[in-house]
């Protein structure tokens, strides 16, 4: 079985359906998005805390941050009258000197945020949230403008705008082979034999977009993927569902109410293959180690629940967009390290103005190029 398209997108995680969804908005023709698994979603798009934090320290991704904020905020028509984001607010505690640091960073990188950052006292963290009270923390910065957004609608939303305008989605279709024709045209194999052609191939592939780019013929790009542990709670009658979801800068945990109890993260990182993560118990004592040492009010706090997720980074931790340098038609959409809620209306933007221009010629200068890797590569 044969089919040609104009693009084809590989991976229908936030980066893959997002770079689809801006493609049939920008008038591409007929654009396939591939996805190995049953549905979209099904690994870090699916699996993490839906914090839509706009306090970027870099100030390349901060700006990234804040088009995914508005859009948020004032989604498209077509992805329905449901709201995307419950604006609940964020709240970093730590040390002084810690916050201010992050406060500069993101000042330096969204000035228009001045007016939405608070300081407050230890004391006024346990009003705004009361498990904070007795907390081992030096200060708190609160952001009005951060909250939580509904992964599951924006990534239905991106799917269905994008099949709405004539794009096809394809699951159950892990790429299995490339080939490149002296036209220059990809020809992608699918398992069960099917085959597309196309000249513009997206790498959205999370984890796994390394493999799909060395499988391509593509630049050797230095992505790594990390493990991540979230876990739930049970039910606390303390918890106050409108409470703003609590980062530690210091500490590097962080939590949020959900279902009646928390959601919480040790903020753990340890390189693991590109493949399904199982749980690992230390992450349990870890969260339970900084849980004790910084809240007391949360100390022998009982969980019911943890899954694991990987988050996938470049060794400078911004994100892999544009045309490979070595491979004219093969573009990138890797790299998110968990980011791709808030990230993913810009980084879609961003592949699919590349996929339209492509004929003038990779934009090495720009910072999130893979052509930075040119010299590692």
């Amino acid at each position: 079985m044969f089919s040609t398209a104009d693009a084809v997108v590989i991976g229908a995680g936030f980066a893959g359906a997002s770079s689809a969804f801006h493609l049939s908005r920008l008038g591409m023709g007929k654009v396939v998005l591939l996805e190995r698994e049953h549905s979209p979603g099904l690994h870090a798009s699916g699996r993490n805390a839906a914090l839509a934090d706009p306090l970027v320290a870099d100030g390349v991704l901060a700006q990234l941050a804040g088009e995914g904020m508005r859009f948020l905020q004032e989604p498209p028509a077509e992805f329905g009258d449901g709201r995307l984001l419950a604006r609940t607010g964020t709240l970093r505690i730590g040390t002084r000197s810690d916050l201010t640091a992050l406060q500069t960073k993101v000042l330096e990188g969204q000035g228009g945020l001045a007016g939405k950052l608070h300081e407050v006292s230890p004391v006024e963290a346990g009003r705004l949230v009361g498990v904070l009270q007795e907390a081992r923390t030096e200060a708190g910065l609160y952001c009005e403008w951060g909250g939580v957004a509904d992964i599951h609608a924006l990534l239905r939303g991106y799917v269905q705008s994008f099949i709405s305008r004539g794009g096809e989605l394809k699951c159950h279709a892990p790429v299995v082979a490339f080939r490149r024709g002296s036209d220059g045209t990809f020809e992608i194999e699918v398992a069960g034999g099917v085959r597309f052609q196309t000249r513009a191939v997206i790498n959205a592939a999370g984890a796994w977009a390394g493999e799909l780019g060395r499988l391509a013929g593509a630049l050797r790009m230095p992505l790594t993927p990390y493990r991540r542990h979230l876990f739930q709670s049970v039910r606390l009658e303390s918890v106050d569902s409108r409470w703003p979801f609590v980062w530690d800068e210091t500490n590097k945990f962080y939590f949020r109410p959900e279902s009646g109890g928390l959601l919480l993260s040790p903020c753990d990182g340890t390189v693991h293959p590109a493949k399904e993560p199982a749980e690992d118990p230390a992450a349990r004592s870890l969260l339970a180690e900084k849980l004790s040492a910084t809240i007391p009010r949360l100390a022998g706090l009982k969980l019911s629940r943890g899954w694991a997720c990987l988050r996938t980074f470049a060794p400078d931790g911004r994100y892999v967009i544009g045309e490979d340098p070595s491979l004219e038609g093969f573009f990138w959409a890797a790299g998110l390290g968990g980011s791709g809620v808030l990230a993913s209306a810009g980084v879609g933007r961003l592949v699919a103005e590349s996929v339209v221009r492509s004929e003038k010629g990779v934009d090495k200068m720009h910072p999130l190029s893979p052509a930075r890797f040119l010299t590692s590569g």
